[in-house]
Parts: C-alpha cells; structure tokens; sequence
C-alpha cells in the first residue's frame, strides 16, 4: 500500500518556501490514493496514452502535462537557496520544479519525461501520397533542424543543439512527414514537413530536460513554424513514405493566378533556408555596407544636379589634378547635370486612423533655374525658386492631429492652401510630376528628369498610395533621395535624423511643422543645404588630403571596412538606378492571415 508521507513532505516545504498556505493548487489532488503504490505508478499510467494504437494526437497532447507539477510560482532567491539547501543551483528554476528534483521520492524528470519523449501518436490512416486533412497546420522540416542555431539564444542554443541532431530527432520519436513539391522546381526533390504539434511537443520535452522555455517564435516568424495549405483550392501537403513524383492534381499551373501566387509565396517562406546568427550578422552587415555606400553617392548626384560638382560618369572627362574651387557668392561655373525636377514630398495622415490622408504638400525646384544664381550661404539664394503646393483633402479638412503631434493645417507659409477632393488628388499629383517637362534649345518640349526629395521615403510612399498616387509609376523619376539618409551619410551614422535638427544644424530656420506644405518646402531646402554643405566640407578635405592621409589612415580604412566612404571626393556619384518598391518580407504573412 503507497504512503503519502513523501506528498506532505513536499506540500509543506512549499508552504514554508512561499509563506502562503494557499498555494492556488488542489493540495488533495496532488496525494496519492491508498490504491495508488507510488509516484512511479502514477507517471506510468499518465505515460501508457502513448503506448497503444489510441495514442495521443494533436486534440488529446496538452503541454500542461509535462509541467503539472509547476504552479507558476516566482524562482527562488539567493537567501531561500541558501536556507533549503540549494545553494549553488543559481539558474531561475521554478519553485515547485526545483523541489520536485530535490524530492527522492518524485521521479518524474527521469521517468514521466523518457515516457513523454517516447509518446507516439495515433495512426494517420493515411497511405503513400495521400493527401493531409484540411486544416492540419505544418512546420517546414528544415526550420527544424535550423531551430537551436537559428531562433535560441547562444546560451540555450548550445544546451539544446544536441537535442536537434538527425540521430536525436529519430531517437525514440516517429514523426510524420508529409511533402509537398515546390512549383517553381517541381522536378527537384519535394519540400518535407512535420505536423506542427509534433515540433511543439519536441519542445516540451526539452524544456522538461533542460528547464527551458523554448518555444515558436512570436510575431510573423511564427507563420514559418504554422502553415496551412489548401486554401482556394492550392495543393496540401501528401503523406510520405518514400519520394514520389509529383502528383497530377498538385499542379500549380491549374490554378487561377489569384490562388496560384498565393500557394507558392507560402511555398517560398517553407523552402527558403535559414542561416546561421553569424551568417544573417554578416548579411545584415554587407546590406548596412551596401546602403551607407548608396547614400554617399546619392549625394554626390544631387550635387551634380545642382551644378555644385561636374559629372564624369558617361563623360570622357577625367578628374581633374588640381583642386576644384567652390565660390557661393558667385553664379557656380559647372551647369546643373540633367536639368531634373526636384519634388520634395510630405504627407500628413490622421493619428487615430492612418488610412485618412489630410493633406500632401508638394515643393519642386527646376534646377535649370538656377543658372547664374550665386547659392550664397547654404544656397539661401535659391530658395526664392522653390515653388510650393498645400494640398488639403477636402472630404478629411475635419481631421486635425492634436493628441501625438501638433497639426497645424491652416498655418501654410508658403501661399494658399488648395482644398481638392479625394477623387481629384491622384490625378493633380500626376499633371504636376509624372507630365513634368522641358523646353529644349530647339523649342521642342521633352519628359523632364524628376527627382523625388523625402524625409522617411517609407511613410510618405504608402500614404500616397492611400490616395491612388504610385510613384513607381512615373516614367520620368530618376531617382529618390532621403534627407535623413543624406544626414546619416555626413554624420556616419545608423541613427536617424528629425528634419527639425538638420534644419537646425545647418542654421536653417523653421516654424509650424507638421504642415505638409511647410515640411516639404523645408525638406527640399534641407537637401539643398546638406548638400551644399557636404560638397564645401569635401573639398576642405580634398585641399587638406595629404596631411589627412598622414594622420588620419587608420580611420579612412575603418570608414572604406565600415561602407561609409564612397569613391573619394574625386568621383561623381556614379549613375542614378531607377528606384523600385521595396519588398514587404511580411507581405506574404499578412494575406495568409
């Protein structure tokens, strides 16, 4: 006949450990009954689900099950270590856990776990190519086995990697693969997947071993770990026992174009491979390179579009020896390169609801104007020529932003405010951008070069889209240039710059953000200004170079390591690339939803 005394044992150093007789629990559940003869028994019998053909499955598996013991009490400190013995145990150990691994007469650690780890599950009933039930939610096979390196912390990554062997994973576990092939190479071997319950419950069972909390991502990361298949119609995942070819009814070329791009950028998330933390450390590192380079060569382009530097690229010019000089009190000698359209753009959206666009402000600038005008001082000379537009959606002038920012749209600086219905908006944005144009010297009018100015291109890109405005739409845009990049660029730095400091730093001056049309025009004379300033800071350089060779070598071959140098101030920028949208990498998660 079992005993109780070890149960009480353990009740009362619970009691002792938290100062509290309620412990939220069942207390009399946690006894044994006189039929029951020992802790053993009863992990036994718990473990017996697994051990015959009505074994567990998705519905009848609860993760409570490996830690019913644990009551969700705080980790022990250092003095109650101290005080029961436990010193030396300074991982953050449940309570209840730590003294059921110190309880001689509670196996459950050695015992209920091996049981656990050898649970099997009920039979599919399925046959070789079958095809899964609907529903059934699968994890792709390689983000398995990438899981310890790719998604736990060095600490614990290296704890559980032995756990993620291909001999562990077969070790008393049955998994049930399915594939599936890829529709982009269905002639290669298909793409495996396991029931995601099964990856979850290999999880429970390390975290029992280890005292863990591994778990599936949160956020977007965690749809990798939980697809589903089958939605209008697109192939589900087919039970497998050897590798197959693909069958007729899964291919992809049957379905509409809607459902057919649908299943295979899910197919693109299961078969793209992940990397190590050191392998997406160095990628992210080439692509911080790759971008700090970009934007140092933007601005060296916007210099030669305002006439502040002469193109060599596509010229047979070459650098000249001697130092070019820079002069703003007078006309600059050098003809703006590709008389463009600068465009600075701001949109304002409503703070309690996104998708309700107020007002677009617009501040264009031809640089053939600026032809015989000295800058002067930061190019204030050619601000005169910005023309400004304060466009307020007339159906959305009701929607002032108070609560975060401080709106101000009847406070536009720079004219008269236009209200203009929303149909209207689109329309009015294209005849001014997209239908800009230029009269050449032969009289014959031709498509004018824009260049699009932002501060946070992101934003304002998906607010005019808001409004049925698509910038990549527009032939003639050249490029895209961001005054928070072009300031990152000067201050080689990864931290962003508010427009308020650029405008304050080059001692511009400013009043009543948060109006578009103030904010464009603002954000136009701040590209001007940087650039301006960064062509007289380069050629201060270049005058200076070889003492700054001299002294300065260590930090030039860091700045070339680190991408933040881009060709020297003798070369031009290079040519512009024709902007293209950035690709959402959560886009595909979001229509899954």
């Amino acid at each position: 006949m079992g005993t109780n005394n070890g149960t009480d044992d353990f009740i009362r150093r619970l009691q002792n450990l938290t100062g509290r007789t309620d412990l939220g629990v069942d207390l009399e559940s946690l006894k044994l009954s006189e039929q029951d003869t020992s802790i053993e028994d009863l992990t036994s019998t718990a473990a017996t689900m697994g051990s015959d053909e009505n074994s567990v499955n998705e519905e009848e598996w609860d993760s409570n099950y490996s830690v019913d013991i644990c009551f969700g009490l705080h980790s022990l400190t250092i003095e109650e270590l101290e005080a029961n013995g436990l010193q030396g145990r300074t991982s953050k150990l449940n309570k209840a856990r730590q003294m059921a691994s110190e309880e001689p007469d509670v196996v459950y650690t050695s015992s209920a776990i091996t049981k656990m780890e050898r649970v099997t599950w009920a039979d599919t009933g399925l046959k070789q190519m079958d095809l899964s039930p609907e529903g059934d939610v699968f994890c792709p096979w390689h983000l398995v086995r990438a899981y310890p390196d790719a998604f736990v912390g060095k600490a614990n990554g290296e704890r559980c990697a032995p756990y993620f062997t291909l001999e562990a994973l077969h070790q008393n576990r049955v998994w049930d693969f399915y594939y599936i092939h890829n529709p982009k190479n269905p002639k290669l071997n298909p793409v495996l997947f396991v029931p995601t319950f099964q990856f979850k419950h290999l999880l429970d069972v390390i975290n029992n071993k280890l005292s863990t909390l591994l778990s599936i991502p949160h956020g977007f990361v965690s749809k990798k770990f939980e697809l589903q298949f089958g939605t209008g119609g697109t192939p589900r995942p087919r039970f497998l026992e050897l590798f197959p070819p693909l069958h007729p009814d899964d291919n992809p070329k049957k379905l509409g174009p809607g459902p057919q791009a649908m299943f295979e950028s899910i197919m693109a998330v299961a078969t793209k491979r992940v990397g190590s933390k050191a392998d997406r450390s160095q990628k992210n590192m080439k692509k911080r390179q790759t971008n700090r380079k970009a934007w140092g060569q933007s601005v060296k382009r916007m210099q030669r579009y305002l006439g502040l530097r002469e193109a060599i690229t596509g010229t047979s010019r070459q650098p000249s020896a001697a130092v070019p000089t820079l002069d703003l009190t007078v006309p600059l000698a050098a003809k703006p390169d590709r008389g463009v359209l600068f465009v600075a753009i701001d949109v304002e959206a409503w703070e309690h609801n996104q998708g309700i666009i107020t007002e677009i402000g617009l501040a264009i600038l031809d640089a053939n104007k600026l032809v015989g005008v000295a800058p002067g001082a930061v190019a204030s000379n050619w601000f005169p020529l910005i023309e400004a537009r304060h466009i307020r959606v007339r159906e959305n002038s009701w929607a002032v932003n108070k609560t975060h920012i401080r709106g101000c749209p009847d406070q536009f600086e720079f004219g008269q405010s236009d209200f203009v219905p929303l149909a209207q908006v689109s329309r009015l944005l294209a005849s001014i951008i997209d239908e800009a144009t230029v009269t050449r010297a032969d009289g014959v009018k031709q498509a004018q070069d824009v260049v699009l100015v932002f501060h946070e291109t992101s934003s304002d890109v998906k607010y005019l889209k808001t409004v049925g405005y698509d910038i990549y739409n527009n032939a003639n845009l050249l490029e895209i240039v961001d005054t928070k990049h072009m300031k990152q660029s000067a201050l080689r730095s990864d931290h962003a710059t508010k427009l308020e400091s650029i405008l304050f730093q080059l001692g511009l001056p400013y009043g009543n953000l948060h109006n578009a049309g103030n904010d464009a025009v603002y954000t136009l004379r701040a590209m001007v200004g940087l650039a301006v300033e960064r062509r007289v800071q380069g050629l201060e350089k270049l005058t200076s170079k070889k003492e700054e060779e001299e002294t300065h070598v260590p930090f030039a071959e860091w700045a070339a390591g680190e991408g933040w140098t881009s060709g020297g101030e003798e070369t031009d920028g290079g040519l512009p690339e024709r902007p293209v949208p950035e690709v959402d990498p959560n886009a595909w998660a979001r229509g899954y939803q």
